[in-house]
């Protein structure tokens, strides 16, 4: 009997496949997530308007002075919508910006005329039109529903920024209107009462980086 078992043992041993391909080997998969890097953030307060990226503005930028020649200095005031403006956001753009009041004389013509420029370079990147609402001749301090207001009944689309606390006074020695021409770079190309040239707009804009 021992025999007998030692034999069927054996038989069973040689009945079991040695073909290494009846085994499918284990397989691993090494799958490695890629990282999608972040698309870099944009400089300045979150609002409607454009905004140069944080990398594509210099970290050591600041005004120098409010005349010709000079960068101007930065600041940040609410819009038409509510919403926090800085002029640096614009930085890469040639900014045309007018300061003006709900009252001043000629005030009106003007803001048309920076609408229609605004919607001739609709989809251009290297302009900016900009308008600043200053104190009235009472002295009222310009509001942000004073400025939709505004803007609704001058059919408006650009940025409209409200001086609430009189804090650009320095910009204005000679009172509204009064415009700034100022460069990609935020160096002030001009200051002047009569409404900026458009074609010196465009013709600084043609200059600009990457045109």
């Amino acid at each position: 009997m021992s025999v007998m078992r030692i034999v069927l043992a054996l038989g069973w041993i040689g009945c079991g496949s040695s073909d290494p391909t009846d085994t499918a080997p284990a397989t691993t998969s090494a799958t490695t997530d890629a990282t999608v890097p972040e698309p870099p953030a944009d400089f300045g307060p979150s609002n409607r308007w454009p905004h140069v990226k944080v990398n594509d503005i210099p970290s050591n930028l600041a005004g120098t002075g409010l005349t010709d020649g000079f960068v101007a200095y930065d600041f940040v005031l609410k819009d038409q919508y509510g919403d926090d403006v800085s002029l640096y956001q614009f930085y890469g753009r040639v900014v045309l910006l007018d300061f003006m009041s709900v009252d001043c004389t000629g005030c009106s013509t003007r803001t048309f005329g920076h609408q229609q420029f605004w919607e001739d370079i609709d989809g251009d990147d290297t302009v900016m039109v900009v308008v600043v609402l200053r104190p009235d001749a009472t002295g009222a301090m310009p509001t942000v529903p004073l400025a939709e207001t505004w803007s609704a009944q001058h059919f408006v689309t650009y940025p409209v920024l409200v001086d609430e606390a009189d804090t650009l006074a320095d910009w204005l020695p000679g009172g509204v209107p009064n415009a700034f021409l100022i460069d990609w770079d935020m160096r002030i190309i001009e200051s002047v009462f009569e409404p900026v040239d458009t074609n010196v707009v465009m013709s600084l804009a043609g200059d600009a980086p990457g045109n």
